[in-house]
């Protein structure tokens, strides 16, 4: 039954080639189908142009280059829609370093965010493929994207207040691979999260509060590895035999207010970060003073060895075992926005693979 079924689709396209008419018929079901497809996404693309400076006894990277970003988001009918974004680098400058490759060159392209989304309900929704945890006022929490699914349900969504609780679960990219005789050793590394969001909209302020639980499970040595050198306690050497010391379980819990009715307005931010396996803690409080075209940013944080897999905290930030500052200054037009950030940080923990860090990063963005 197969090979009969091989056959004949064999044949089917042996016949397409064959014939004109039939070709043509193709080419012009095709372009129906592209052409309605097009008229549904929306594309947005935008530029920019950055160069950054990181500096320590372990690591120095002095780099500048230029980002596209291609965006785009559609819908299919009234319960399917789908967004994509994608960046393409092109990067050059110096890099040393020990160990920690934090710094290292962008890829020449990289999927910052690709899914499908099924919203069967106005309160409902599921989302598949590849998105971010990330959000503004989330800075020690989890940063690159991840391949999984996320189950969204709101039950609460008025006008001045919205409710939701949400499941997510996502596997962990790592760009090394397990190298063994006969087999490959292990599973993907994945974490799961449920977290509850709440948002009062007001006519003189925003106020969000949202609660993260997240359990970590499967982590391989590579990752191990990887994080030991941005903070993580990892026991073994080498990159097949280093384990984490701890498991990681634990809460992250955010706030921002934001002060509609200043002319300087202001918006207060702060996170907490406790991984209940190792006990460690994290915290982190900012304050961003905005006008029509520039904004003013000041955050302070701390932010223990073993709260996250330090390969996944935002290099920026130091990833764990870090202290430290962050100034900034943003200038904000119509068209395109400028932006200066100092980074300043130490070790909460005495490291042989970390040290004071200093970074100061500079990007012009336009929308194109």
């Amino acid at each position: 039954m197969h090979n009969t079924k091989l056959l004949i689709t064999w044949l089917f396209f042996i016949l397409l080639n064959l014939n004109p008419q039939a070709q043509t018929l193709l080419k012009k079901t095709d372009n129906n189908i592209l052409k309605k497809i097009l008229d549904k996404t929306n594309f947005n693309t935008d530029v920019s142009l950055y160069s950054f400076n990181a500096d320590s006894s372990q690591v120095f990277a002095l780099r500048g280059g230029m980002r596209i970003g291609i965006a785009f988001e559609g819908q299919s009918n009234e319960q399917f829609s789908y967004y994509g974004k994608m960046n393409i680098f092109f990067e050059e400058g110096s890099f040393r370093a020990l160990n920690d490759d934090s710094f290292a060159n962008a890829n020449t392209y990289g999927v910052e965010e690709a899914y499908f989304m099924y919203k069967p309900f106005q309160y409902f929704y599921v989302k598949a493929g590849v998105a971010r945890v990330f959000e503004e006022h989330q800075r020690l929490f989890l940063d690159p994207p991840g391949l999984g699914s996320k189950i969204n349900f709101k039950p609460i969504d008025y006008d001045f207040f919205e409710f939701d609780l949400h499941a997510i679960i996502n596997t962990i990219t790592t760009n090394a691979t397990q190298s063994r005789t006969g087999k490959l050793n292990g599973s993907a590394a994945y974490y799961t999260i449920l977290g509850a969001n709440a948002k009062f909209i007001l006519d003189s302020l925003d106020w969000k509060i949202a609660y993260r639980n997240f359990s970590f499970h499967d982590l391989n040595s590579e990752f191990a590895f990887k994080s030991r050198f941005r903070g993580s306690s990892v026991t073994g050497t080498g990159e097949l035999a280093s384990l984490f010391t701890n498991d990681y379980k634990g809460h992250h819990i955010s706030t921002y207010v934001d002060l509609k009715k200043y002319y300087l307005r202001p918006i207060i931010k702060m996170e907490y970060l406790n991984n209940t396996e190792s006990g460690d803690s994290g915290y982190l409080f900012g304050l961003t003073l905005r006008t029509d075209h520039f904004e003013y940013k000041f955050e302070t944080l701390r932010n223990e060895p073993d709260t996250l897999p330090a390969a996944l905290i935002n290099p920026y930030y130091g990833g764990t075992n870090r202290e430290g500052q962050v100034v900034g200054v943003k200038y904000l037009n119509k068209d395109y926005t400028i932006d200066v950030d100092y980074y300043a940080h130490k070790t909460t923990e005495a490291s042989p693979f970390q040290d004071d860090l200093n970074i100061v990063f500079v990007i012009l963005t336009r929308k194109l």
